[in-house]
């Protein structure tokens, strides 16, 4: 069966709403060209997963926040190909793994386990998404900034009025603390 083309204002309402349709639409139709982008760069099959996750996020926000502005039909998926090549940019220069070689992780997934990978996908993004949107003040807005907006942490410790080495900490535990939230979630365990 063949999947019903969307139109970019579909994809932009499902995703503002909070709904799964747009971003599984973007997954189909991204995912290849998002793989073959990672793994062309130091990165394996779960590393492109993850990137997708936090790409999708942070498209959400942007969305949710009025930041993207479509330019014509396609420009959101330029505008999420760009996320990805951003956050997977200072992902490798945070890990130090740009330029270097990478062992590849072994690749159980087959083309038939799709339907299966996309609903896995689906419902972590589901629970991320709730425990993201729980976060108090000013975990949150320090997350979305930090991670989502590429926002430093001088600028970030300049607008709380906090120095340097607070505003580090402040990032460090909220990261935390959202991480141990997700995993400690039995719904998302039962994911893995």
């Amino acid at each position: 069966m063949v999947e019903r083309q969307l139109k970019q204002q579909e994809i932009l309402d499902s995703i503002r709403e909070g709904g799964q349709k747009g971003f599984q639409y973007l997954k189909n139709k991204m995912s290849t060209k998002i793989r073959q982008h990672v793994k062309r760069n130091s990165g394996s099959e779960a590393d492109a997963d993850d990137l997708f996750q936090e790409a999708a996020i942070s498209l959400y926000l942007n969305i949710k926040e009025d930041k993207f502005v479509p330019q014509g039909e396609g420009s959101l998926e330029a505008y999420f190909m760009r996320i990805c090549v951003l956050q997977w940019k200072n992902r490798l220069r945070k890990t130090k793994r740009l330029g270097e070689v990478e062992l590849k992780e072994f690749d159980k997934s087959d083309d038939s386990s799709g339907m299966e990978e996309t609903l896995l996908y689906d419902q972590k993004m589901s629970i991320m998404l709730e425990y993201f949107n729980k976060m108090g003040s000013p975990c949150r807005e320090v997350l979305e900034k930090f991670y989502f907006e590429k926002v430093g942490l001088d600028e970030i410790a300049k607008e709380f009025d906090w120095s340097y080495g607070y505003a580090r900490k402040v990032n460090y535990k909220c990261k935390k603390r959202l991480q141990k939230q997700i995993e400690s979630d039995d719904s998302f365990k039962a994911l893995l």
